[in-house]
């Protein structure tokens, strides 16, 4: 009669083959099903990668683009780089048992705790990202120097694992900035000039484009150095017709044609209008009266800036 290979239940040679198994092969299994997890979670953050290099290659072709009118005063940059979504921190805390004791239990404590730790991350370095992840759960673990359960502390621990290594948080981000702040930091005159910057030299179409004043909350530098000059070089491959009281941006983007406008209320609100190059002598006092503030202003600010 042949003998049974493995060990009943319940009996010594059961209980000591259960030993065994745990002494030479369950850390082996694990540390394997860990290697196989961290290669999985390297395969999504290589695969988001790709994302992120089509925003890289976005990148240069913009900024060549825009090298036409960087200065120093004017630094215009582009970063393509992964970052953390918003909402991390609280769809963190929405897997974590509130009731339930551990080193994320109070919210207010948490929140100062996970931002510190999102600090550190590189989300550009997948090395950075899973340390992050690994060093949460090990905290998780071993708070207050004693050995704890998952299952303690969340509400589900298999929602909560695939949370933390599906990297539904870690998202391409392509962001613009102006003097190293960006959009949101900037004020309503950078905002715009940034913004009309990046139309006139990135977009494609040759039709006319109508600007209605765009100096609006832009300082005398910025218009004469920047868009003015944006615009000479938009007007190379399109028609550009701006409304502007400017005299910096009409005589800076070097106006081909000045459409002098009146509007005469005593005549019923009659227009009229005049048109002609800068140098014309019959347009050229238009535009000293409506853009300089006539002749006399203009001649005393020559007079008192010892202009010769």
């Amino acid at each position: 009669m042949g003998l049974d290979s493995d060990p009943h239940p319940g009996t010594i040679k059961y209980f000591e083959s259960q030993i065994r198994f745990l002494d030479d092969e369950l850390a082996e299994k694990i540390a394997r099903a860990r290697e196989a997890r961290r290669n999985i979670v390297e395969a999504i953050f290589e695969s988001k990668r790709q994302v992120l290099s089509f925003y890289a290659d976005l990148k240069a072709s913009v900024e060549e683009r825009l090298s036409a009118v960087r200065t120093e005063e004017f630094l215009v940059a582009i970063e393509a780089s992964f970052v953390a979504d918003r909402t991390f921190s609280q769809a963190f805390l929405n897997l974590i048992d509130q009731r339930r004791k551990g080193p994320f239990r109070v919210t207010v404590d948490a929140q100062r705790e996970l931002n510190a730790r999102l600090g550190e991350v590189n989300w550009n370095d997948f090395s950075s990202v899973f340390a992050l992840i690994e060093g949460i759960i090990k905290t998780m673990l071993t708070y207050d120097g004693k050995s704890h359960s998952l299952k303690e502390q969340v509400t589900d621990v298999k929602e909560f694992y695939d949370f933390m290594y599906s990297l539904e948080y870690v998202s391409a981000k392509y962001e613009l900035r102006l003097g190293g702040k960006n959009l949101n930091e900037l004020s309503p005159g950078e905002k715009g000039l940034l913004l009309l910057i990046f139309y006139l030299q990135l977009d494609k179409d040759n039709v006319p484009l109508v600007i209605d004043q765009p100096e609006d909350n832009l300082d005398n530098d910025s218009i004469f150095a920047v868009l003015a000059r944006c615009i000479r070089d938009a007007k190379k491959r399109r028609q550009v017709i701006l409304v502007t009281h400017n005299p910096n941006l009409a005589v800076g983007a070097d106006a081909e044609q000045i459409i002098y406008v009146r509007l005469e209320k005593a005549k019923n609100y009659k227009f009229s209008y005049d048109s002609g190059a800068i140098e014309n002598p019959r347009i050229n006092p238009r535009i000293v009266d409506v853009l300089e503030g006539s002749q006399p202003a203009f001649v005393q600010r020559r007079l008192k800036y010892q202009i010769s």
